[in-house]
């Protein structure tokens, strides 16, 4: 059976010539932090997880993901979920509490 990423790939290769740059497609998964596990037994490139549950961890926690992060293969190259129940923008927006969540 092939792995997640080369059945992803090849269904990719059949709508588009093999390229560099299709070679180099990278293939990743968005969770929360309890999943990073699984994203690397799954065999994923990155993770992507989520801002909301990163901010919420103390400092010993935190300190927990970062080195189970950097003692495994894959990197958390980007954040999802970042502001998740204030509204940005619009005529509800309310910058003062967006700026004090932000910080």
């Amino acid at each position: 059976m092939p792995s997640r990423r080369a059945f992803l790939l090849s269904v990719g290769a059949v709508a588009l010539p093999a390229t560099e740059k299709t070679r180099r497609v990278e293939v990743g998964v968005c969770g929360a932090i309890d999943d990073f596990a699984k994203a690397v037994q799954y065999g994923f490139d990155y993770f992507e997880g989520a801002a909301a549950g990163i901010a919420a961890l103390n400092d010993r926690a935190f300190a927990g993901f970062r080195e189970h992060v950097l003692a495994s293969r894959l990197r958390c190259k980007r954040f999802n979920s970042f502001i998740r129940t204030l509204q940005v923008v619009g005529p509800n927006a309310n910058p003062d509490a967006v700026s004090s969540y932000v910080s």
